[in-house]
């Protein structure tokens, strides 16, 4: 009986474990490495090189299993194992790309010219025909069910793209508008800089609200938050320094001002498509790993794929008289907190959405050696960043102002150029370092000890 029962037994189902899940990744552009902090204590506990990435703009998409970095200097996308703690494959992309994953849906879309790809999760190879959309995109968005949402400026018309099948485009501004998508409790809503203005496309009849701006700023452009859980929408005004929070659900806008010293009076007010920065550093399709070599996705050269960075194309094409769009980051909406990270400042702002009130601004602190875990106040984090942010960059690193991620109940708010962060947990700030010595995956590490002699 007992060797019955041990040959018909079922046994146990196998156990996957999740390595992305419990912390997050955040780039140091600098160094070309991307390190994952533990949810728990915000220690760095292991880190990965990119090939040929040193000083390029990193970022990180996660979605599943595995990761995905884009390198926007190189126009390079590689596969990352957190199980081996290195690429498993790379795939060059057109010029002006920009990537987007969710809910198992990849995309890779060439903002300049409105060519879109859908991308194979785990071999980063095409899915079906190229969809050219005829026109420069604004900034895209790619809404829980894995639809893309793409506004095509150069026709004023939005087309949705499901399982990489486009839909009948409809049409939400005049031609030649600088538009935008963003998405508000699931919807999208279309930000329309030119006109001022905000429409959801809920499927019936949409509101459109007017935004509170003067007439000189119609050739400046708009930041919304990408994403928001209800219908109050950010919208970030850089050129008249105001924060404008329009609800949906009535049309009420609301305008509040940026506080001064955050780094939006450094904000250039004259930018064309010459003065887009040229891609620094080396070229990221060396040294890759021996598993895959980059695998072209359009009939675009390598070579220009490596002389025009993603970051051009953030937000589409850059408004004229406007600053570039790749300086300003987006505000992140998180727990009724909007984090508003200033440009080329190192400083988040901090604004409550639900008492209007900004509380005291986050500085991530810059030319700094590694600094031990510990908790911080506000003031003292403000104070230490503000000791250091006369220096915009560490040496090598690609400038440019913090980025903010949220995880869970966390928030993280990044210096992609250096070393350091601000964990923000609750009402606690804590100052910690994405690159410990010693770290797992770091280049340089000691190696693994071998294995004991077999008895």
């Amino acid at each position: 009986m007992g060797t019955a029962v041990a040959v018909r037994a079922p046994g146990a189902h196998p156990l996957t474990l999740a390595v992305t899940s419990g912390g997050t990744w955040l780039p140091w552009d600098s160094t070309g490495t991307v390190t994952h902090l533990e949810s728990t204590t915000g220690r760095a506990d292991a880190a990965i090189t990119v090939p040929g990435a040193a000083g390029h703009r990193l970022v990180v998409l996660a979605d599943g299993p595995d990761l995905l970095i884009a390198d926007e200097t190189s126009g390079l996308l590689h596969l990352i194992e957190p199980q081996r703690l290195a690429p498993a494959r790379s795939a060059a992309l057109p010029a002006g790309s920009v990537v987007t994953a969710r809910h198992g849906a990849l995309y890779a879309a060439a903002a300049p010219t409105g060519q879109v790809r859908r991308l194979d999760r785990r071999r980063l190879a095409p899915i079906g025909p190229m969809i050219d959309l005829g026109g420069a995109l604004g900034a895209i968005a790619q809404s829980g069910d894995g639809t893309l949402w793409a506004p095509v400026r150069r026709s004023g018309m939005v087309v949705a793209i499901r399982a990489g099948s486009p839909s009948a485009p409809v049409r939400v501004a005049p031609p030649g508008h600088h538009i935008d998508m963003a998405l508000a409790a699931g919807q999208p809503v279309v930000v329309d800089a030119t006109a001022g203005t905000l429409t959801p496309l809920t499927g019936g009849r949409s509101r459109v609200i007017t935004l509170p701006r003067p007439a000189e700023a119609a050739e400046r452009p708009l930041i919304a938050a990408p994403e928001v859980p209800g219908r109050l929408l950010p919208v970030v005004d850089p050129g008249a320094g105001r924060l404008l929070l329009a609800d949906l659900s009535s049309g009420a806008v609301r305008t509040v001002a940026l506080p001064a010293g955050a780094g939006w009076e450094a904000v250039p007010t004259a930018r064309t498509d010459s003065d887009e920065p040229a891609a620094g550093g080396r070229s990221g399709q060396t040294g890759l790993p021996d598993v895959d070599r980059p695998a072209q996705l359009s009939g675009t050269p390598s070579a220009a794929a490596s002389s025009t960075p993603m970051s051009a194309a953030r937000a589409g094409n850059p408004v004229p008289g406007s600053a570039p769009a790749s300086d300003i980051e987006p505000p992140l909406w998180h727990n009724g907190q909007l984090y508003i990270p200033g440009p080329r400042s190192g400083t988040a702002l901090v604004f409550d959405t639900r008492s209007l009130r900004y509380s005291a601004p986050i500085t991530v602190p810059v030319l700094l050696p590694p600094v031990s875990p510990g908790a911080v106040s506000a003031a003292s984090a403000a104070t230490v960043g503000a000791a250091t942010a006369s220096a915009a960059t560490m040496p090598g690193g690609v400038g440019g102002g913090p980025t903010v991620t949220a995880n869970g109940a966390q928030v993280w708010v990044n210096d992609p150029s250096g070393p350091n962060l601000v964990l923000i947990d609750g009402g606690r700030r804590t100052i910690l370092s994405k690159q410990p010595a010693g770290l797992a995956g770091q280049s340089g590490s000691a190696p693994p000890r071998p294995l004991p002699p077999p008895p």
